[in-house]
């Protein structure tokens, strides 16, 4: 007699089963971990902007007679939302505004906002950002130097 009986189909299809159910769980995992990664990247790449168009003195149209004060990095905390922000003189210009992927935030013990002041760079209140997805958090930190790294 030839063929299969069918406990050994049932083994094969549980067997193949468990393997995509694993597969499928990995997947998702490694998911969620290149969107805190690829956000992380986000919002150290636009304090890098913030600190670059500090040093370079860079004024922007918005500021118009008025004189430039540096730029900052507004963080909504809770929330997932950062916008890039010129300071001339009392006035606050928007110049970009980002958001996180879903599901990720800015923890409630993030600095508000990280402000870089003109020419120097230097950073008066340095902080710490935190991006929180979960289980699993990452932090920017920028000390009064306006040093930038990932912890």
């Amino acid at each position: 007699m030839k063929g299969f009986t069918l406990i050994e189909l049932l083994v094969v299809i549980a067997l193949v089963g468990m393997l995509t159910l694993g597969s499928y769980i990995s997947f998702g995992s490694y998911t969620k971990s290149q969107g805190l990664q690829t956000s992380l990247a986000d919002v150290t790449q636009l304090l890098n902007v913030a600190k670059s168009k500090s040093l370079e003195q860079v004024k922007p149209a918005q500021c118009g007679v008025q004189v430039l004060q540096g730029y900052q990095v507004s963080f909504t905390v809770p929330g997932s939302t950062y916008r890039l922000e010129a300071i001339c003189g009392t006035t606050t210009s928007l110049i970009d505004s980002k958001t996180l992927a879903s599901p990720l935030s800015f923890a409630n013990t993030s600095a508000n906002k990280i402000f870089f002041a003109v020419s120097t760079a230097s950073v008066p209140t340095p902080g710490n950002i935190i991006i929180t997805g979960g289980t699993q958090n990452k932090t920017v930190r920028v000390d009064g130097t306006g040093k930038i790294s990932v912890q």
